[in-house]
């Protein structure tokens, strides 16, 4: 989907026709989720419990647990839970305000990778790449870091990526 020319990289979606009541209830669930407050008191008091980084995942998720408050738990609600997907990354966040960017350097030097960014976001992840091959997942509490090239167990070039959540996603490719 994101190599086509326009169009929703992901989307929520029923793969049949959904209940009126029940789809009524899915979207205003899935509106409630990005800002809370819209259904009152669910859970309890949501709007001092919104749903962490916006992912479309943890929405549908949200969404689906109302139905099962809304509309109890029986053979049409549990129907209705199966026929709505995701379609797409379900880890992909909808940002509430402009995205941060984070500048990222990496380079090596004698048998070091040294990979600095200008800032640590909050829950970032650096994940080291060869090719298609994922040889490290970091979670950065400083902005630098240090890998003896050992440890990756591959030559140059890698591929390093950092995200975090309101941020964009950032990569770059260091050789030796």
């Amino acid at each position: 989907m994101l190599v086509l020319n326009g169009g929703a990289p992901t989307l929520i979606a029923a793969n049949f026709i959904t209940s009126t009541w029940h789809n009524d209830s899915m979207a205003k669930a899935l509106f409630d989720a990005l800002w809370p407050g819209i259904i009152p008191a669910f859970p309890k008091t949501n709007i001092s419990n919104p749903v962490k980084n916006r992912r479309l995942g943890d929405l549908l998720n949200y969404a689906k647990a109302y139905l099962l408050v809304k509309h109890g738990a029986n053979a049409e609600t549990k129907e209705q839970f199966e026929l709505y997907h995701i379609i797409g990354d379900p880890t992909l966040e909808i940002w509430g305000n402009e995205p941060s960017s984070v500048r990222l350097h990496a380079s090596i030097m004698r048998d070091t990778l040294y990979i600095k960014i200008n800032t640590c976001p909050r829950d970032a992840v650096l994940t080291i790449w060869h090719r298609d091959k994922l040889l490290k997942r970091i979670k950065p509490l400083r902005t630098r870091a240090t890998l003896p090239l050992k440890d990756l167990g591959k030559d140059p070039p890698y591929s390093i990526c950092l995200s975090a959540p309101g941020c964009r996603f950032t990569e770059i490719t260091v050789w030796h």
